[in-house]
């Protein structure tokens, strides 16, 4: 008799968005630098502009989903979550993608 061995997989953005993400905000942070250092206002407030998306982009690839025995775990970058299976009422499968409904 084998025993399966016990669940523990994770799910994360893919790799190249994580990149991009780290790179705008590095890029974005140096403008704000050289506005600062420059005194120039209005390319401050342009540079905030453009660093609002990349802020919202680094809290998307801050999420992952943790499946173990016990639930789901999702991770985010305000805390963790879990949701035990016996609480799933369906989970739906398309060719690219599930849904978990609780």
């Amino acid at each position: 008799m084998s025993t399966q061995p016990p669940l523990d997989l994770w799910f994360r953005p893919i790799r190249a968005l994580v990149v991009a993400t780290q790179v705008s905000g590095v890029l974005g942070s140096a403008g704000l630098v050289a506005a600062v250092v420059a005194r120039k206002p209005l390319n401050m407030m342009a540079v905030v502009v453009l660093l609002l998306p990349a802020l919202v982009a680094w809290m998307v690839t801050r999420k992952a989903i943790h499946l173990t025995d016990e639930g789901m775990e999702t991770v985010t970058l305000f805390g963790k979550r879990l949701i035990i299976w016996a609480d799933f009422q369906r989970i739906d499968q398309s060719r690219k993608s599930f849904v978990f409904i609780t």
